[in-house]
């Protein structure tokens, strides 16, 4: 997006895709979007200019998505609708309704021995599984993460994720680096972990492949103005 306009042109798309997923997305995608409008509001006066007009613009879009989908299918809207009246009660409110009841209360289940918190049951308690007769249920992917393998188990998969972002980090030029596309990734990790599996998904490989295509892109980028020159 920094390099050219033609990709905005995947934003709706992207919000269609998180839309007929799941809603925590839409938290993901408007971290990455105001991170974009902030690097570019602080760039110059121009930029400040232009945040305006793409919130004015965004804010648009969204009521006009909103009124559409409501048409055409009002129980996603319902749902949509309700997730963003439970956020602004937990922010201007503090008041803990609906999903986030669920994940700072009941979904907060733990170990109860020692032994078990170091190497885990070797069980999920996500959905439908059988363990969740011994132990209940939790959508929370560290909460899973910790009944499967424990700490040790934690300590080898998000160590791996972190040794991961960290080459790439080393390898990566400065285009890279200024879009804060490492510090998006990272937040992006951490909320969707909260609400669901990410390890076991194939998000953080995707990701992390992901990550490998914008440096062997900005390699290339940085050879044509090379040769331009």
């Amino acid at each position: 997006m920094n390099l050219g306009k033609k990709y905005y042109w995947f934003l709706p798309f992207c919000v269609f895709i998180i839309v007929l997923n799941g809603r925590t997305g839409l938290i993901t995608l408007a971290f990455g979007f105001a991170l974009m409008l902030v690097k570019r509001m602080l760039s110059s006066v121009r930029g400040l200019f232009q945040v305006v007009l793409i919130i004015i613009l965004s804010v648009t879009f969204i009521i006009l998505g909103l009124a559409f989908l409501q048409s055409i299918q009002p129980d996603t809207y319902t749902w949509i609708v309700s997730g963003f009246e439970d956020t602004f009660a937990l922010v201007f409110e503090g008041s803990k309704q609906g999903n986030y009841e669920q994940l700072t209360g009941s979904f907060l289940m733990f170990p109860s021995q020692l032994l078990d918190w170091v190497f885990g049951y070797g069980v999920r308690v996500y959905g439908g599984n059988a363990s969740n007769i011994w132990f209940g249920t939790s959508d929370i992917g560290f909460i899973n993460d910790l009944f499967m393998g424990g700490i040790i188990y934690m300590a080898l998969l998000y160590g791996t994720i972190i040794a991961s972002l960290t080459a790439c980090h080393k390898k990566s030029g400065k285009v890279v680096r200024d879009s804060k596309i490492f510090l998006a990734f990272g937040v992006v990790l951490l909320i969707a972990n909260y609400k669901g599996e990410v390890a076991r998904s194939g998000m953080v490989l995707t990701a992390i492949i992901f990550l490998g295509y914008l440096l062997s892109t900005e390699l290339k980028i940085e050879e044509k103005k090379w040769q331009s020159a």
